[in-house]
């Protein structure tokens, strides 16, 4: 059993996720993630809080090596605290990474580092002066071991689910992507699927050029992940490296909001696209394989990055599904009151009928008169 954390920990964290990625893009392609469909909404058991960012995607690929169903992720520590126990000869299979603001402060003469929450705290509350916190805020990461809920004992069962399956219906998921875009969707026989920064749209080629609904998914998802730039301060893409790094965060951001929209991930993973664009994105394949590999901190970046993506993608998605969803407010007046007014919307539209036809008799007897003056006849031509 092993819960060690630290900086080491979270190196070696990312180099781990770095080789598993690197080798699921050569061996698969653009269906690296096939074999990743398992558990790609990790959430911590004992907060209940969604991993985000890279921790997310280092939970996926653990959850595909090692066969975990179970979605929920624990620290040792965290496990102890909840009165549940790792069973004996388990092993954590993955590392998460946290991060926070720390500062430098001096108390009773000693210089040391505590985060910026526990700062504040201590000058509230008197221990030491504004003048005991020196110099700037400073981000710092560690990482830490963690295990899968299936491995430990006392965790509850998982709850089932009670909503309806996406899964089953993935066109429906379509048809809410698109009105929930906050761009116009322009569907049109196509060669390739892209977004327009100069006119703000995106073009997708006809659903009947997809193998299947989730591929029309995964595709528009990845151009609505390149739509979201401008609202979350993104840089455009301006040379091959750029390029590369903005398509490999739609990428992980389609992957990201696929899972969150219920669909099957081996099928997302799986579905085919047109041509042109397998063919773009095989070829940035490459460019992320060398980034990642040279950097292993441009996919903790790119992660970061998607994440913020796919919350504004499915943000928007589920707001317009459950709108859809929503059932309309039924009439709860009592029986006579409704039958009354039903009788109420009766009379009035058949008195808007009665005056429809005086008015068509009105026109009739113009038409009569007209007909019978006029020098050129019904027929409107000189006899």
């Amino acid at each position: 059993m092993r819960a060690e954390k630290g900086k080491d920990t979270l190196a070696e964290g990312r180099a781990r996720l770095v080789e598993s990625l690197a080798r699921a893009m050569e061996e698969e392609g653009l269906s690296w993630y096939a074999g990743w469909e398992r558990c790609w909404s990790a959430r911590n058991a004992a907060t209940g809080a969604r991993y985000r960012g890279i921790n997310r995607l280092s939970l996926a690929a653990a959850s595909a090596r090692c066969g975990f169903d179970d979605p929920r992720w624990v620290t040792y520590n965290q496990a102890r605290e909840a009165g549940w126990h790792v069973r004996r000869g388990e092993r954590a299979q993955a590392t998460v990474e946290f991060w926070s603001w720390y500062v430098r402060i001096v108390r009773a003469g000693r210089q040391s580092v505590v985060t910026v929450q526990r700062a504040l705290e201590l000058v509230s509350t008197g221990k030491i002066t504004e003048g005991g916190v020196c110099g700037e805020k400073f981000l710092r990461g560690r990482g830490a071991w963690v295990f899968n809920a299936s491995q430990v004992e006392g965790v509850p069962p998982l709850p089932v689910p009670h909503a309806s399956d996406p899964r089953s219906q993935p066109w429906r998921v379509a048809d809410d992507l698109v009105a929930s875009s906050r761009c116009p969707v322009r569907e049109t026989r196509s060669d390739d699927a892209f977004y327009a920064p100069a006119e703000d749209a995106i073009t997708m080629p006809l659903r009947g050029q997809f193998e299947s609904a989730e591929g029309f998914c995964r595709t528009l998802m990845h151009e609505m992940c390149h739509s979201t730039a401008g609202e979350l301060g993104r840089p455009l893409p301006t040379d091959h490296e750029s390029y590369a790094f903005e398509e490999l965060v739609a990428e992980l951001g389609s992957a990201f909001s696929a899972a969150d929209a219920g669909l099957d991930m081996s099928a997302v993973a799986k579905g085919g696209s047109v041509q042109t664009w397998t063919q773009n994105h095989a070829a940035y394949l490459r460019s992320w394989l060398d980034e990642i590999r040279d950097d292993p901190s441009a996919l903790a970046r790119a992660a970061s990055e998607a994440s913020r993506a796919s919350d504004l993608v499915i943000g928007r998605y589920e707001r317009t599904r459950d709108e859809r969803l929503r059932p309309r407010a039924r009439d709860e007046r009592p029986l006579a009151e409704r039958a009354g007014s039903a009788r109420e919307a009766a009379v009035r539209l058949a008195t808007v009928d009665m005056a429809l036809e005086d008015m068509k008799d009105e026109v009739r007897e113009t038409s009569d008169i007209r007909d019978a003056v006029s020098p050129l006849g019904p027929s409107g031509k000189r006899p």
